[in-house]
């Protein structure tokens, strides 16, 4: 079918200074045609066509439109507009709100115009676009194809019967091999033209341009045990949570550490032999100071003796002073005074600073303990590493 000319734009309602009402008579289908404003009740744009003709079909490319609708008239009378095409639906409320499928194309053949008005010919053409379900977008056409009639659509030769139209003889005689050659005659493709042409290009600048196509190798099949679910544990399948403290640990923290371990164990032989050496000296002590003990009491003892056979010759009165001092004189023997202690003035620290200095490492303690610790440790001043070093001097 021809393509009707359009010579130029009689008048619209609103244009967008971008995409502006010219554009509907350009071939690109890139340029669109939208209303000024957003939320605009209606917006219209009346066409002046080359000639007066009749219109047997009408491709109609959508710009976020919910319904199109298209009038005819002539230039005799500027008022007067026909319903050429009832208003059609081009977008579902639901897709003007979500804003999907804003480029719909349709295509209207005769039987779709109203009658008699498709039999009518018309020098301009009147499109009143409506978006009533989205105040919040510009709204128009992509393009719109206007087709005349076809020339010899009533030639001699073609019978109608009715709604059937009977198929001429074909004049060429078929023999043998004659159709596998026509066949691979007719395997090349044809280009598209008017509406279908128009359409791809759309799709193609709104989609994007579609990649080659590859040949497809079939593989032979293979089979592969999948991963039997039986053997993870309940604890792996459930999520993990956002907040929890692999976070800020890593793996290596929880794992064994042969050089922290082996430093453990060093540490855990000095204090036993540290303690084995104290209790020994305490021993020791205990046993000299019983040693000190006993003689002095075997002094003591041989003394008082002395002391006794001395009485029995002398007075009393001189007998019991002779004791006494002895008595006195034990006494100061093995009750000695103690020194009195000297109160020192102890140094205070903030507690942000008690340990300052400190280099602190933990192995050993699992979670959540061991954050409980590092934590708590930082706060008091220390500084934590997760491997120890030379700059280490405490190990948890």
């Amino acid at each position: 079918m021809p393509k009707i000319k359009i010579s130029h734009i009689v008048s619209f309602s609103s244009e967008d200074p971008v995409h502006c009402a010219n554009n509907l008579l350009s071939s690109d289908p890139s340029m669109k045609w939208k209303c000024l404003n957003p939320g605009e009740k209606s917006a219209s744009v009346v066409l002046q066509l080359e000639k007066a003709c009749v219109i047997s079909s009408i491709d109609i490319g959508n710009e976020h439109s919910a319904y199109v609708e298209i009038l005819g008239g002539r230039s005799s009378s500027n008022d007067t507009y026909k319903i050429l095409l009832v208003m059609s639906t081009f977008m579902t409320p639901l897709e003007s709100k979500q804003s999907h499928n804003i480029n719909k194309v349709r295509m209207f053949t005769k039987d779709q115009l109203q009658d008699p008005e498709r039999n009518e010919k018309w020098d301009r053409i009147k499109i009143v676009c409506t978006q009533p379900f989205n105040r919040h977008v510009q709204y128009g056409l992509s393009f719109i194809t206007l087709n005349a009639p076809e020339e010899n659509e009533n030639s001699v030769g073609n019978t109608k019967i009715g709604k059937f139209l009977i198929r001429p003889d074909s004049p060429d005689n078929i023999n043998a091999g004659s159709l596998f050659a026509k066949k691979k005659e007719v395997g090349d493709v044809l280009p598209l033209t008017g509406a279908a042409a128009i359409r791809q290009a759309s799709n193609l600048a709104f989609n994007g341009t579609p990649p080659a196509k590859q040949k497809i190798i079939e593989a032979p099949l293979t089979y592969k045990n999948k991963p039997s679910t039986s053997n993870v544990s309940d604890s792996e399948l459930i999520q993990k949570e956002r907040n929890r403290d692999e976070i800020l640990y890593n793996k290596d923290d929880e794992g064994p550490n042969k050089k922290i371990d082996k430093l453990i164990e060093q540490k855990n032989k000095e204090s036993e032999e540290k303690k084995q050496q104290q209790e020994y000296n305490k021993k020791q002590i205990q046993i000299k100071v019983n040693k000190d003990a006993n003689k002095g009491a075997s002094v003591v003892s041989e003394k008082d003796n002395k002391k006794t056979k001395k009485d029995h010759l002398d007075s009393p009165s001189t007998s019991a002073q002779a004791f006494q001092e002895t008595k006195r004189k034990a006494n100061n023997g093995f009750n000695m005074t103690p020194n009195k202690r000297v109160k020192q003035n102890v140094k205070k620290k903030p507690f942000h600073k008690l340990l300052e200095g400190v280099v602190l490492v933990i192995s050993g303690i699992q979670h959540p303990e061991r954050g409980k610790i590092r934590a708590k440790a930082m706060e008091m001043g220390s500084k934590y590493k997760p491997d120890w070093d030379v700059t280490c001097t405490h190990l948890v």
